[in-house]
């Protein structure tokens, strides 16, 4: 049924009067009529348009100037985008995003934001990202208890990194994501739990199993002392301890061979010898106190100082022990 429009005059149609329209009563604009009409061109002076022109070259410079940690220039990029000025450094933007999607892998220790941000990014300006759920799958192992949306994004990239193993994805991709899907180390420590101990090989199962029974008794006898922050530090120093031993595993089956600074910032934790540190003052009397806890984890001199001298000697030891083995395995094959 169709309701066709009035065909009454306009003389027969009711009037509204001006006079009885309905008004909220807003005050008059604070800006009068300043933005009634938009210049073609600002009219700046002189030296505020250098000023202009000097912070344009800095923005340049900072996208070009070359880095190992390309974490910087995304957020960088990411702030120019967010505040509308990307069209001034289109070039730049592309030509950091072509050398950070060529030359800058994703990196395990990267943080969960710093992923999502090169991915986002990447995709944004027409890069295929084709490991970006890969990234994504590693970043979701860095949930703690609680946090929700990380579990989900867990179950959602193992979900599809598996079907997308089992369908002929490319190589080195598909070497990576196997990978990744067979780790189970990672999975396990930073959760301190037994429901990962069917998910680890058997002989890993027994270590672990271990592991978490030495820290329970320990916990059990600091409660009983009004002590049990301290088994949280030493908690948090073995993981530590296992998140490195796995960085140096990773650099291993990748055949990767880290700078120095690289490699020492990493080793004076697989070391062992902060964990140790912390972990000997868990049984110590009141003396203890949890400052001296947070003392010992916010890496002061004399402990850095002493592990990097501690680790050295293990290197040198073990540097000698593999010339020996491996002159007397030459000496074999002859």
């Amino acid at each position: 049924m169709s309701f066709p429009c009035s065909s009454l005059p306009a003389s027969t149609l009711p009037s509204i009067s001006n006079e009885n329209r309905r008004s909220a009563n807003f005050h008059p604009s604070i800006w009068g009529d300043i933005f009634l009409s938009c210049p073609s061109k600002m009219n700046i002076g002189t030296e505020t348009r250098q000023e202009y022109e000097e912070l344009k070259q800095e923005i340049k410079r900072m996208l070009m100037v070359p880095t190992e940690d390309p974490s910087d220039k995304l957020h960088l990029i990411d702030t120019i985008k967010r505040l509308g000025v990307s069209y001034h450094f289109e070039k730049e933007v592309e030509d950091t995003l072509q050398h950070i999607y060529h030359h800058h892998d994703y990196n395990a220790d990267q943080s969960l934001q710093d992923t999502s941000l090169r991915f986002r990014l990447l995709r944004e300006n027409g890069f295929n990202v084709r490991s970006g759920l890969l990234q994504s799958y590693e970043a979701s192992y860095l949930n703690v208890h609680g946090e929700h949306i990380l579990e989900e994004a867990l179950a959602f990239t193992t979900t599809h990194l598996k079907f997308a193993e089992g369908n002929g994805i490319q190589y080195p991709l598909s070497a990576r994501v196997s990978h990744a899907l067979n780790r189970p180390i990672r999975k396990s420590l930073p959760r301190w739990d037994t429901d990962c101990l069917d998910r680890l090989p058997t002989y890993m199962q027994f270590f672990y199993k271990a592991l978490l029974d030495l820290y329970e008794e320990m916990e059990e006898v600091m409660i009983e002392q009004g002590k049990s922050y301290r088994v949280r530090y030493a908690k948090e120093a073995m993981k530590q301890l296992s998140q490195a031993y796995f960085v140096e595993a990773k650099w291993y089956n990748e055949n990767y061979i880290p700078t120095i600074e690289k490699y020492m910032k990493n080793a004076l934790v697989s070391s062992g010898y902060i964990m140790v540190t912390i972990t000997s003052f868990v049984g110590m009397g009141d003396i203890i106190t949890e400052d001296t806890f947070n003392w010992a984890c916010s890496n002061p001199k004399i402990i850095i100082a002493s592990t990097r001298i501690a680790r050295l000697m293990d290197d040198i030891v073990s540097h000698k022990v593999a010339i020996v083995y491996s002159y007397f395995l030459l000496l074999h094959l002859i």
